[in-house]
């Protein structure tokens, strides 16, 4: 392929992403001139950073070794059920973050186990207030760990794997074989549960873990732009560091799917005399992560309190359907708000991420600028990424034409500024799918193009039926995504336009109510039936088999 010919498009990809993206890198370097001197306050930063370190290496640990354990369990050997299993880890990740939490609340609050918010933040957390957010925060990340290892693992070199079945038990094939095919990805999971624990504030604020993430929410909701600004510039040398680790990461993470041939069946470990153990070790991970949380849901929505007929507080179906009746009713526009926010992010997702993705195949400078802009952007603690682009809306309006982004993103209720913050906070989730599955398109199919005169837009015509189900995957998976995310879209956000994430989590502040309760049951509902197309994905390993069958149909 000329370089030529690809040369414009290659930096218009660029460009696009630099577009959307400015308002964070204006917010930061604005940020830097005005709060630089919080450096300087070390016991200040010395909390924070004891916090986050042991909030989210805690995390780390726990989730890696158990998505790790789970994901080969599920994915790769005979285990009965194993496609139940899968459907279940799906359930868990689609269901959002705050409608978790919700759930885990009502149980342990049932149980009298929720901590009381009492007494000043010290510089080492309550020992029960980080145990307890180290295994929420793993609950709500481990699906999308297990989703992640178990596609990868499927990406393992079948004959090496084979050829060291005949001189090794089943655990010297895995670390002869296995382990080594999928330990870039592995470092890229731990990377992600890291990033999410450093970023996110769903568990820290309810648990008082003073995080970086929850610093900035907090001196954002107590105003004043020169406390945002310290609060901002006190996270930089953390997320410089781990945008280095990611930019370094995420190529290596792909290496090896670049020869992988999917058309071989999958290598299947026989458990024998460790099945049993093994259906333990997987149902009670599923009891965790759906049984429990979904029952303590259940059980709140249907409490009936002080009725004539009973005044002490029991269960009733009468006041479950009742109140998922009311919620339809009730916050009907809050779904269909969320829906038009995770769907939209999710359409420019796709269409971004797979021309990002497919420009950038072959192009090393590409490929890295590319990384580096996802990768600043998905290591920025959330709630900066809202900021940026308010701070972005509000320079727009002093420009030339500024009655239009009035018009668009201030005056009125609008999706537009949600949607702009989470496609910066998402579009390394985006790059990440769509390059690991166009890795495997063939370049013959560009090649005969060119031979045939079409150029650029011929590849892409050719090409077509490939790209739209990466598309298709790109779009599903963050769509998703964005439905739970509310850490980056709320300081964006319109007056009068509140997504359901975010009622959620400002109504959650005042406990887990029955009605809330009964809102997040139909949330689950929901994002259950609209996650069911991604169970066949994921357990295809992403349909790359799929993908080179079409491939050899053109």
């Amino acid at each position: 392929m000329s370089s030529h010919a690809w040369r414009p498009m290659r930096w218009m990809s660029v460009l696009l992403w630099l577009t959307i993206g400015w308002p964070a890198l204006f917010y930061v370097v604005r940020a830097c001139l005005t709060g630089w001197e919080v450096l300087s306050e070390t016991s200040r930063l010395t909390v924070t950073f004891v916090h986050t370190v042991a909030f989210a290496f805690g995390t780390v640990s726990v989730v890696l070794p158990v998505a790790l354990l789970l994901s080969h369990l599920l994915f790769r050997s005979d285990l009965p059920g194993r496609h139940l299993g899968v459907w279940l880890v799906v359930l868990a990740a689609v269901i959002p973050a705050p409608v978790r939490l919700v759930a885990w609340r009502a149980f342990l609050g049932s149980l009298h186990w929720w901590p009381l918010a009492t007494g000043p933040v010290g510089i080492f957390p309550s020992a029960s207030n980080l145990a307890l957010a180290i295994f929420l925060e793993s609950a709500l990340v481990m699906p999308w760990a297990v989703l992640v290892l178990g596609s990868a693992s499927r990406w393992a070199p079948t004959r090496l794997e084979e050829d060291a079945s005949t001189m090794w038990p089943g655990f010297g094939v895995w670390c002869r074989a296995t382990w080594p095919a999928v330990r870039p990805t592995s470092a890229l999971a731990a990377g992600v549960v890291l990033v999410h624990a450093w970023s996110d504030i769903v568990v820290a604020d309810h648990l008082r873990i003073l995080t970086f993430a929850e610093e900035v929410y907090l001196q954002t909701i107590a105003g004043g732009e020169d406390r945002q600004a310290r609060s901002v510039v006190a996270t930089l040398p953390g997320s410089a560091l781990l945008a280095l680790i990611f930019v370094f990461l995420c190529p290596l993470s792909d290496v090896r799917t670049a020869t992988l041939d999917p058309t071989q069946p999958t290598y299947v470990y026989r458990l024998r005399r460790w099945r049993s153990a093994a259906l333990c070790f997987v149902w009670a991970t599923m009891t965790v992560l759906i049984a429990v949380p979904m029952a303590g849901l259940i059980a709140r929505a249907g409490m009936e309190y002080g009725a004539v007929t009973s005044p002490q507080p029991h269960w009733s179906w009468q006041a479950l359907a009742s109140r998922l009746v009311h919620a339809c009713a009730e916050h009907w526009t809050l779904l269909g708000r969320s829906a038009v926010v995770a769907g939209g992010t999710g359409a420019a997702l796709a269409v971004f991420s797979t021309l990002a993705a497919w420009l950038g195949r072959g192009h090393g400078l590409l490929a890295s600028a590319q990384w580096a802009v996802a990768a600043s952007a998905w290591v920025l603690p959330a709630p900066i990424i809202g900021l940026a682009i308010a701070e972005g809306i509000q320079v727009l309006l002093r420009l030339p034409g500024g009655w239009l982004t009035a018009w668009a993103l201030y005056d009125h209720p609008s999706p537009l500024p949600s949607m702009w913050a989470l496609t910066l906070r998402y579009f390394w989730v985006g790059l990440a799918i769509a390059t690991a599955l166009v890795r495997q398109i063939p370049r013959d199919l560009e090649e005969q193009a060119l031979v045939d005169g079409g150029g650029v837009w011929g590849s892409l015509y050719l090409l077509a039926p490939l790209l739209y189900r990466v598309a298709a995957i790109v779009c599903l998976t963050t769509s998703l995504l964005c439905l739970g995310e509310m850490a980056a879209s709320w300081p964006a956000a319109t007056p009068g336009f509140e997504t359901l994430a975010e009622h959620v989590f400002k109504q959650l502040h005042f406990g887990a109510e029955p009605e809330l309760a009964a809102l997040c049951l139909v949330l689950t509902l929901l994002t259950g039936l609209f996650g069911l197309p991604i169970v066949g994905w994921a357990g295809q390993g992403w349909q790359i088999s799929s993908l080179l069958k079409t491939a050899k149909r053109l």
